[in-house]
């Protein structure tokens, strides 16, 4: 995917904008840019990326995407603390649509106990996962089984707020058993999408188990 943008593909270019906005924005968001300022950063930043010239120098031999993208997020709020007028959209610029994503409202909010590597690290594994989740509903051709995996999924990702196993049985009208053998197979499905969706910004088998054993452990720290 990363290689594809490179090269300008369209897909690939609005693929990498719709993964990586909330991630971006958490990282402005944390390093102190004001909520009003906030989609002008996102903007700016995103048309600074979406440059040929910057992402030719993207090199899967040289590391992950995820960490590429990080130096250039540092760089760029540095450059913008040393202005005293921030860049505004306008005129003949290229505006990327951003659309609103899983955080929401409560996602301007800024958290002092994190840095902002950290919020960016946190905003990537929820857009890894709704991605991930999006394209296993999407896939589910029947309704029936689109309903079921909508279901469980909150059972894959929020355990506190999750049906218990009975009572996804008795809404689904399916024993606790069956309930537990399509739980099983949709989070074998679901880590399948997540690792393709991990393998489209990495350069090799190595940097690919890298970015999964991350995955895992921001997953254990939030």
């Amino acid at each position: 995917m990363v290689l594809s943008a490179r090269e300008q593909a369209l897909p690939a270019l609005g693929e990498l904008c719709q993964n990586y906005q909330q991630p971006i924005r958490a990282f402005f968001r944390q390093a102190g840019c004001p909520a009003a300022d906030l989609e002008d950063m996102t903007q700016d930043f995103l048309r600074h990326l979406l440059r040929p010239d910057v992402l030719k120098t993207v090199d899967p031999a040289l590391g992950r995407f995820r960490s590429f993208l990080l130096a250039c997020l540092r760089h760029h709020w540095a450059g913008a603390q040393a202005r005293a007028n921030r860049w505004k959209s306008g005129g003949r610029a290229v505006h990327v649509p951003l659309e609103e994503g899983p955080v929401g409202v409560g996602g301007l909010i800024r958290d002092p106990g994190l840095r902002p590597d950290e919020a960016f690290d946190r905003a990537w594994v929820l857009a890894l996962l709704t991605a991930a989740a999006r394209r296993l509903v999407a896939e589910t051709a029947l309704p029936v089984q689109r309903a079921l995996v909508q279901h469980l999924l909150p059972a894959l990702y929020d355990r506190d707020g999750a049906e218990s196993m009975a009572e996804l049985a008795s809404r689904l009208g399916m024993t606790p058993g069956a309930v537990r053998t399509a739980l099983h197979r949709v989070r074998q499905r679901l880590r399948a999408l997540i690792l393709e969706e991990l393998a489209a910004t990495v350069g090799d088998r190595a940097d690919l188990e890298a970015e999964l054993r991350e995955l895992r452990a921001i997953l254990a720290r939030s």
